[in-house]
Parts: C-alpha cells; sequence; structure tokens
C-alpha cells in the first residue's frame, strides 16, 4: 500500500528522514558568526605568533626571558668619570622599519640626567649579538660627552655586555674629530624595574 507524505515518518514533525534535526537559519548563522570571530581571532594572533616564531627574544611562548624590558648598570665616560645609566628596550612594532629594536637611555651626571632615544638591530633570531645607535633627545646637538654607538652582546638572561662609543660635542653644538675618545667604554647592565627606571636620576 501506497503511503501519503504526510503518513511518512518524521514528516511535517521537524526532523530529517535519517532523524536529525534539520539545520534552521539561526543555527547556520551562529555558525558563521563562529567561524567569523575565530577568523578575527587569528589574524590578530599572526604578528604575536610569528614574532615568537622568527624574534623569541622579543617574545616567548616558554616563559624564558626576553631583551626588552628594563635596565641598569654604570658606564665609564672617561677617567674618574663613573655614570649610572638606565635603559628601556622594546621590540620594534613598525612592520616596514628596518630596525628590530628601540627604546630610551638615561645617563645621570651631575645631579640632572641627558635623555637619549635608542634604535639598532639583532644580529640573529636570539639577539645574542645586537647594535644600537643612540641620539641626545629632544637636543641632538646638546654640548657634552655622549653615548654613540652600542655594540651589545646578550646570553638570554639578565645581563647585557656592551661596548659604546663615546662622542664629544662642543659647546657651540659643533663636532671636532681631534677631541672625541680614544677608547670604547664597556659596561654591563643588569635587569630592573620600570620604578629604577624613572627615579634614576
Amino acid at each position: 500500500m501506497t503511503k501519503s507524505r504526510a503518513e511518512l515518518p518524521g514528516w511535517g514533525s521537524g526532523q530529517r528522514r535519517d532523524g536529525q534535526a534539520p539545520s534552521t537559519p539561526r543555527r547556520r548563522m551562529s555558525k558563521k558568526l563562529g567561524l567569523v570571530i575565530l577568523g578575527v581571532l587569528v589574524i590578530a594572533a599572526l604578528p604575536y605568533l610569528s614574532q615568537a616564531l622568527f624574534s623569541p627574544w622579543a617574545l616567548s611562548l616558554t616563559g624564558r626571558p626576553t631583551l626588552p624590558g628594563y635596565w641598569h648598570g654604570e658606564m665609564s665616560f672617561g677617567r674618574g668619570d663613573t655614570r649610572p645609566v638606565v635603559m628601556h628596550l622594546r621590540a620594534t612594532t613598525c612592520s616596514r622599519c628596518s630596525d628590530d629594536i628601540e627604546g630610551e637611555a638615561t645617563v645621570c651626571v651631575a645631579g640632572r640626567s641627558i635623555d637619549y632615544r635608542l634604535s639598532g638591530e639583532a644580529a640573529d633570531r636570539n639577539a645574542g649579538r645586537f647594535t644600537l645607535d643612540s641620539w641626545p633627545y629632544p637636543d641632538t646637538r646638546a654640548p657634552g660627552t655622549h653615548l654613540g654607538h652600542l655594540e651589545a652582546t646578550w646570553a638570554g638572561g639578565d645581563e647585557i655586555s656592551i661596548t659604546a662609543t663615546l662622542h664629544v660635542t662642543n659647546p657651540d653644538g659643533s663636532w671636532s674629530s681631534n677631541k672625541q675618545p680614544a677608547e670604547p667604554s664597556r659596561f654591563r647592565l643588569h635587569r630592573d624595574t620600570e620604578t629604577n627606571f624613572r627615579t634614576a636620576c
């Protein structure tokens, strides 16, 4: 005997013939929304995942120490002239920039402070060696003995070894080759806190 559609099991009851509930518009919309949210999260996470993979010195997924942060030490600016120095290092956020590292430094001298801007490059993915160029800020022609080019080594811990060239700016803002220090300054930095960085001088 032939049954009508109305007599077939599940017909008109909101169920498919295979026993599964049909996909409703609301359920399909929720699924699409979930995929969109997942896609946005993946896109947002890509820069961080890329940094952790190619520049683990800047972002670690394993909890190991990273180079960005606050550092302090003392360096010689000449015979009998040792000055406290603090630095704040960061990974460069500009994707089109050639520099990997940026930051600020402050040198304490005679009851005042001299501020510097820093920028440089990591020589390898672990920043075992990196370089920094520095310039006084906001007055790039401020007279005195200043930080110059810095060559640094870092073993991935809480200490940085630095060899820094110094340059002397004359009172009128000019530069004379015969007045420049012959020897670089070698010193070490140790990991510090933001509070000490702000109150160093």
